[in-house]
This record gives C-alpha cells, structure tokens and sequence, in this order.
C-alpha cells in the first residue's frame, strides 16, 4: 500500500514536469500510417489491370497477374518480420517509421523505371513493407492505448484501410480516366502510372517522421528494463488522476511480464488443444473472407465493369461505389446505426456461414451475367452494379466484423500473424488467378471458379469453427 502511494505521488510529481504528447495525437499517427498503407496497397493492385488506359505497352496479362499477386504475397513475410522483431524486443514505433522508408524508396523505384522487373521490385518490396508496417503500427497502438479502446482502435484501423483504398482506387481511376478520354493535353511524364506511385510517397515520408519522433511504448520500455523512462512516456500520453495512471502502469508491467515469460513457452502453449482449435479458426476465418472475391471487387472493379462495354466514366463510378460501400457499412455495422432487426446478432460462426452462402450467390450471378447477359444486353453494367454493391455491403456487414474477432480480439499475437498472412496469400492468389482465368477462359469462368472457391471456404468454416458454447450446451442436454 506504501509502495502504491509512493508511485502515485511520484506519478504527481511528473505530471507537473510532463510535456503532454495527446491520445489525438498518437491516433492521428496511427490513421495516417493506415491511410497510407492503404494508397500504397490499392495502387499497386489496381494498377496493374488498368496500364491499357495509360497508353502503356509492354507488360502482358500473365505479368500484371504476377505483379498484383507479389504484391499481397510479399506482405505475408513483412508481418512474420514485424511479429519476430517485437518478440525480440525491437521498437514497433521505430519499425514503422522504417518500413515507410522503405514503401516510399520502392514507390519512387515504380515510378522512375516502370518496366517490368523494375515494377517487380518495386511491388515485392512495398508489399513487404506494407505488412511489416500495418503489423507493428496494430503492435504499437495496442500497447499504447488504454485496454478499453483496444477494439476502438482495431476498428479506426480497418476504417483507415478502407479510405486508404478508396483514395488509391479514386486517384488511379481519375488518372486512367483522363488518359483514356484525352480532353486534357498531358505532358509525356504525365500520361502513364508514373505519377500514380510518385502520389503516395510525401504521405509514406510524413507518416514515417510522425512516427519516429512519436512517444515509445511503455510496454517496450519495460521490457528493457527501464521503468523510470516507461513511466514518463505514460504520463506524457495518459490523462486522469495519478491513481489511475498507476493502475495502467501496473497494467503494462503485468503485459510486459507476460511477454518475456511465455515466448519460451509458446511451443507447449500453443499445442494445447484450445490454442489449436483458436487457431485453426482465425486462419480459416481469414480463408474464408477472402474467398468471398470482395478484394477483387475493390481492386478490379473498374476493369470488371468496363467488361460489360460500358464507358470508362461508368466503370470508374462503379468502382469506386463499391469501395465506398463498404466504406460506410463498415461504419454503420460498427457504430450501431442499424437498426436491431439488421444487426444480425448472430455468433461468429453464423455470420461467416451467412457471408459464404451469400457471396456464393453473388459469384454465381456475375458468372451468368458474364456468360449470358452481356453478350446479349447493352446494359448489362448496371446487373453488375446491384451485384457489386449489396455483395461488398453484406460481406462486410455481416462476415467482416466475425472475421477481425477471430483473428483479432479473441487470439494471441503469433495466431493474428498466421492469420493475417493467411489472408494475405488467398487474396493475393485469387487477385492472379482471377486475371489470368478471366483473360483466356472469359470472365464468366473466372467468377464460376472464384464460387467454387469460395464454396470449399464455406464448408471449411462449417467443420472448423466450433458453434458457441449455448448451442454446445443445448446439444449436450
């Protein structure tokens, strides 16, 4: 009790002397890296399929389908990375302000040399980055902010990622619209992607300062052992009462403890069969959202929709409506704007289902209006439309949210990173396989496969992911 009023007192003296940094500040940190992260993702994926518009000869259709798909892949390793370092004790703040280094140096490198292996490198390296990047900023976020925001703050993230792509997608759509109606008398450096990738650099850059003069994790700063300077790191960046600030610094001492003792143990801890079953959940949850063919839909919605025969004025319209759809049913889900009778309050594992089978239904309906509208009817754009606009928003209404918790709020680190990375490589193969199916077998085949796809996620889901535990206990009655 002594000790615990001695630490308050001392917490007082502190304060008087603090320079207070600000949670406003810290979270605009963490929104711009987001942001960012976002542009950098939805430029090099949406890109890729729309070079044609930039008068832009050279890459063939297996080599954009290679492009897009490295991109995604090499993010996997950029988590693994940023997972290893913080085990190791490596500051999250100090590895974000480097991997945005690193996205910006690879941006530039797309935009001074944009033939194919210089893209190549560009996108391998940006897309490890980007992984790297997101990983640490959730890491570093997580530690710093008190514990009742922590979903708070998964969610601002999401939010973040979201309007990152939608800026991407809204830049690159608007630049290839303008060099395919040619109204405007572009210079020569200005009428290909170049400036596409020279965008994003000044905001990766700031994002990168913001970060490095930001305030460390305290949580780190225990871990090296170095209480007195973690305790004036959480006085700068905590408001209330010294007593409460005492309670989370006991709060951080007891995170910081737990992770040294358990990265020794994590072998046994994660053989368990709980652990297993927590595991083999998330990563089948993440499978199974990225089956849904929503991430095609972001990226390649403006080619998809200029497939049809429609203007590129409607397809990028089109494109970027269903970004923004689920731009604003993620809000409405989260925020409770819905009314109770479409809250959906099921469980985790109902929700996956109902996103499978529903998603299922929209992938069957673009492959037939591919295969049997479009030839047929000049306005076949607007079925695709309907079907890319309440697909993304039940998708991410209903089967997002039961996702994040599996891979987020309710696993360990090591398990989001497996989970994260599984997702990672599903959307990054089916981006590919999309592409290279649509160009030889027509796009009708290539949302035949992406159901069939997506059908095996959903029973995987079904067999995987354990029901709750009231509906275990009414069976077992």
């Amino acid at each position: 009790m002594a000790e615990r009023a001695s630490l308050v007192h001392h917490i007082e003296e502190l304060k008087a002397d603090a320079v207070r940094v600000g949670r406003p500040r810290v979270m605009a940190q963490f929104v711009l890296v987001m942001i960012t992260v976002g542009w950098i993702i939805s430029t090099l994926g949406a890109c890729m399929p729309l070079l044609k518009y930039f008068n832009y000869a050279g890459i063939s259709v297996f080599e954009q389908a290679a492009l897009v798909t490295s991109a995604f892949l090499a993010a996997a390793p950029g988590i693994y990375l940023s997972q290893n370092l913080d085990e190791k004790g490596i500051s999250s703040r100090k590895l974000v302000s480097l991997a945005m280094v690193v996205a910006a140096l690879a941006l530039l490198l797309a935009a001074v040399q944009p033939t194919f292996w210089a893209l190549e490198g560009a996108v391998v390296v940006g897309g490890a980055a980007c992984g790297a990047a997101v990983s640490a900023a959730g890491k570093y976020i997580r530690q710093i902010m008190p514990s009742t925001l922590r979903g708070r703050f998964y969610v601002i993230g999401d939010l973040g990622l979201l309007s990152g792509i939608l800026l991407g997608l809204s830049i690159t759509a608007t630049w290839a619209w303008l060099n395919e109606i040619e109204t405007v008398d572009m210079p020569s450096f200005l009428s290909g992607p170049s400036p596409l990738f020279f965008f994003p650099v000044l905001p990766a850059l700031v994002g990168a300062g913001a970060s490095f003069v930001g305030p460390e994790s305290p949580v780190l700063l225990i871990r090296q052992h170095k209480g007195e300077q973690a305790l004036a790191a959480l006085v700068k960046i905590r408001s209330g009462s010294a007593a409460r600030i005492a309670r989370e610094f006991g709060r951080m001492e007891i995170l910081a403890s737990v992770t040294d003792e358990t990265v020794g143990r994590r072998k046994a801890q994660y053989s368990s069969p709980r652990q297993k079953i927590m595991t083999r959940s998330a990563i089948v949850a993440a499978f199974g959202l990225h089956s849904t063919g929503v991430g095609i839909i972001f990226l390649f919605g403006i080619a998809i929709c200029s497939w049809t025969g429609t203007s590129m004025t409607i397809s990028v319209i089109v494109g970027m409506g269903a970004v923004a759809c689920a731009l604003f049913g993620l809000i409405f889900r989260v925020y409770g704007f819905l009314p109770e009778s479409l809250a959906l309050g099921t469980s985790r594992r109902q929700s996956l289902l109902v996103g499978g089978v529903t998603s299922i239904v929209a992938l069957l309906a673009l492959g037939l209006t591919f295969a049997v509208v479009v030839p047929h009817f000049w306005g076949a754009w607007t079925l695709v439309a309907a079907i890319f606009f309440a697909h993304t928003l039940i998708v991410i209404m209903v089967m997002f949210p039961a996702s994040n918790s599996l891979t987020r709020a309710h696993t360990p680190g090591p398990v989001r990173a497996r989970a994260n990375a599984t997702s990672l490589v599903v959307l990054g193969l089916s981006l590919g396989l999309f592409l290279l199916v649509a160009d030889h077998f027509g796009a009708g085949v290539a949302f035949f496969a992406m159901a069939a796809v997506d059908a095996l996620a959903t029973v995987g889901v079904a067999r995987v992911v354990p029901p709750p535990p009231q509906v275990l206990g009414r069976r077992g009655r």
